[in-house]
């Protein structure tokens, strides 16, 4: 259930102009934090005109024409640029760890009890989408306002702080915008920080931002879909800055991990679902977290049009329609790398020794290590961790050395296509 002040901020602003089985077409105004809204409250609304029509209609959005008035100033030293609320539900008691996550959650934990007096500043979360990053940046926001009620939190997406700041760019109050993040903010929790690369100005509004905060001491907690030296076409001194700290990965969720969300999912939303159910589902969604949770929706939206438990067939046909049969499922690095080890007749455990081994076993780990990045969402630095503790470059070189390679051999090209058939 939402709070008064979420729903006011969160949904209340928002407009309806179109809605229909197929379609829900909502006007967000100018100001309106598109971003966090879509994070952290978008599967509600989902859930809701499922309720109401009993189909799944196609959400989208339209920006309202800006009309600025000299009223409606944002003026930030006065503290009126508004905050972006985050979603009560993330916090670190719904947050199910895993041997995915647990790396990530201490830290985040360690942060939330002590902002500014670690050695994690900044603190960077990096991983793929619907992995559990914003669900841990909030949880470190909410522990903090708890415990230490002085301290200033602001939570902000990367692509509303853009708007905003573009914004007072508009109404050329730029330096009011500056003043109210250095002045009025102890701790910055950051969301998708890649959204700043190829935003020049941008950069170097945070590049300062960055600097005044963590001089003085000030918590930084920032979150990305890779890590920071994997951030092309960003400046390479922001790059450095990011590195100060400490940087931890949120992998995809293992099968008794996302047996524990579903879980905790189904209890949150009063669902009972056995475990012969959970056990299907674990086995055949094995993608994300918010993927898990689309299917919880869906459940619950079944059992209501249905009146009755949600019974193995009912959770075969939701599964079978959000993952479609025929569709390549998720391999780790280990069984890839055994596929290929077996296609090119090479010793499986030579693939993870860190030694190079002969020619054959070095094509054989770079063919594994480029259909790894192509069929994960595993960053460079974690893929060299499963081939014998190898750095990223080495993964890198391995990936670009077969992709162009690929380019100019058609035997290779057959082999790719021939491994690829193997792991349908």
């Amino acid at each position: 259930m939402l709070s008064a002040e979420v729903f006011q901020r969160q949904i209340a602003p928002l407009r309806c102009l179109e809605f229909s089985q197929t379609s829900l077409l909502l006007e967000a105004p100018l100001e309106f934090p598109l971003e966090s809204f879509r994070k952290s409250f978008q599967g509600l609304v989902e859930m809701a005109a499922e309720q109401t029509v009993g189909a799944a209609p196609r959400l989208s959005f339209q920006q309202a024409k800006p009309v600025f008035q000299a009223s409606h100033d944002f003026r930030a030293n006065s503290g009126d640029i508004p905050p972006v609320l985050m979603n009560p539900r993330f916090t670190f008691d719904t947050f199910v760890v895993g041997g995915n996550s647990q790396f990530a959650h201490s830290a985040a934990k360690a942060v939330a009890d002590a902002p500014g007096r670690t050695r994690f500043n900044p603190l960077m979360i990096y991983g793929g989408s619907g992995l559990g990053k914003t669900h841990l940046l909030q949880a470190i926001g909410h522990q903090i306002q708890s415990r230490f009620p002085e301290i200033r939190v602001r939570y902000v997406p990367t692509d509303d702080f853009k708007n905003q700041y573009i914004y007072h760019v508009q109404k050329n109050l730029v330096n009011d915008f500056s003043s109210f993040y250095r002045n009025q903010v102890d701790v910055l929790l950051m969301d998708d920080i890649q959204f700043l690369v190829g935003r020049d100005a941008l950069q170097q509004e945070f590049f300062h931002l960055f600097n005044a905060l963590h001089q003085s001491n000030r918590q930084i907690v920032l979150t990305s879909d890779c890590p920071p030296a994997e951030l092309q076409g960003l400046e390479e001194r922001l790059v450095s800055r990011f590195q100060w700290g400490l940087s931890v990965d949120i992998q995809p969720p293992d099968r008794d991990t996302r047996e524990a969300i579903l879980r905790n999912k189904a209890q949150e939303e009063s669902l009972d679902l056995s475990e012969e159910i959970i056990s299907y589902i674990a086995e055949n969604v094995d993608t994300n977290i918010r993927h898990l949770e689309g299917i919880i929706r869906r459940l619950i939206l079944e059992a209501s049009i249905q009146g009755g438990d949600v019974t193995l067939r009912i959770a075969q046909d939701v599964v079978d329609a959000q993952v479609p049969r025929g569709s390549m499922r998720r391999f780790s690095p280990h069984e890839i790398a055994q596929v290929v080890a077996e296609y090119y007749r090479v010793d499986p455990s030579s693939m993870f020794a860190e030694s190079r081994g002969t020619k054959e076993v070095s094509h054989a780990r770079q063919v594994a290590m480029y259909l790894v990045k192509q069929l994960t969402q595993l960053p460079y630095k974690s893929i060299g961790g499963h081939f014998g503790d190898r750095d990223h470059s080495t993964v890198i070189h391995a990936c670009d050395k077969v992709g162009k390679e690929m380019k100019d051999l058609a035997s290779l090209r057959g082999d790719i296509e021939h491994l690829l058939k193997v792991l349908r």
